[in-house]
């Protein structure tokens, strides 16, 4: 059988790193809401530290089941666009309240389109395939959003922001979900 993680008969290795993923973005997202006040440097730099662990996560998952992935490409790309973006955040810690809400919008509208593309890759194996494709809507919206109130920084960025990287880190865990299942699924048929 073949779907977005490749022939079932293939073991799915490190399922749990989309789900620490997942819990980094919510825990980011949460933290951002509770603290609006916060200036976008300091932002930056929790931002920055996150997305470097992020995208090292994304990619090592990407590369350890390129192999048993199809559609394997939209993680590396996305980790690689991810850490990439850590990296300059980290060397620029000074970006100004204008350019941090344009790394974010690309990022989540990314991020996005990252989750329809896998949606529309488990529309065929899973039921619950609608919730990661919601889930990635809802990401290139707030994405738009992002991009297109830039002037409207401060708390309306912190709110934006912690929402969409909540939605990112839950659809991060949902992907999470189905790869355990998917593994278990592969173990009993083996």
């Amino acid at each position: 059988m073949n779907n977005l993680f490749g022939e079932i008969k293939f073991d799915i290795k490190h399922w749990y790193l989309p789900l620490i993923s997942g819990l980094l973005f919510v825990g980011l997202g949460i933290w951002s809401a509770m603290h609006p006040l916060v200036t976008l440097v300091s932002l930056s730099y929790i931002f920055s530290i996150t997305f470097l662990m992020v995208g090292t996560l994304q990619v090592i998952m990407a590369i350890v089941n390129r192999k048993n992935m199809i559609g394997w490409g939209w993680s590396l790309v996305g980790g690689i666009f991810t850490a990439v973006l850590g990296a300059i955040l980290i060397a620029n810690p000074a970006l100004s309240i204008t350019t941090l809400p344009l790394y974010l919008g690309f990022y989540v509208m990314l991020q996005g389109f990252n989750s329809i593309g896998k949606a529309i890759e488990y529309k065929d194996h899973s039921s619950n395939w609608g919730w990661i494709l919601f889930s990635g809507i809802v990401g290139v919206l707030l994405g738009f959003s992002l991009l297109s109130n830039i002037a409207l920084a401060g708390m309306t960025t912190a709110f934006i922001a912690s929402f969409a990287l909540i939605n990112t880190g839950v659809s991060e865990i949902i992907v999470s979900v189905k790869l355990k299942k998917l593994k278990k699924e592969s173990a009993s048929k083996n």
